[in-house]
């Protein structure tokens, strides 16, 4: 055992290995073109794809803060308040709607997987399909729009 306590790294445990350069891949990838395809690596890698999703959205959140030389705080009449969850298609924030003072959940596409237009085109078509459901057990959608390149939607925000 290593003196921080956690156990020495198995030799034989490739997938740490293995994530690692596919992650680095895809960075590249990013960086060279622009988009990644969700859908593509979900498909090429079932096991880690989530996983790599997950964290090329990190970077691509903290790439546009440090672009933009501040943390996004609003998007459209949306002030963000905290992330509450995240997934495939999007992270979704705790938000204040200003116009109608109110609290919403905003589901927002990052900018990086937002420029491939086939999960651009899956987010609104997503957007627009959820809006025209009603149902007790379904959150409403309040709103939709796209703002500096990002896509967004709101809904009903409900706690837990």
């Amino acid at each position: 055992m290593k003196s921080d306590g956690a156990p020495p790294p198995d030799e034989n445990d490739t997938r740490g290995l293995e994530f690692e350069d596919l992650l680095s891949g895809y960075l590249d990838q990013l960086k060279d073109v622009g988009f990644i395809d969700p859908q593509e690596i979900l498909a090429e890698h079932p096991g880690l794809g989530p996983a790599i999703l997950q964290d090329l959205e990190a970077y691509v959140q903290l790439r546009s803060e440090k672009v933009t030389g501040s943390p996004l705080s609003t998007l459209g009449d949306y002030t963000i308040r905290r992330q509450i969850g995240r997934g495939g298609m999007g992270v979704v924030y705790e938000a204040w709607q200003s116009s109608l003072d109110r609290p919403v959940a905003l589901k927002v596409l990052p900018a990086g997987i937002a420029a491939d237009d086939k999960a651009f085109h899956r987010f609104m078509r997503e957007a627009k399909t959820a809006a025209k459901l009603n149902h007790p057990h379904v959150v409403g959608v309040y709103g939709m729009g796209v703002e500096s390149n990002t896509p967004y939607y709101a809904m009903e925000l409900v706690e837990g």
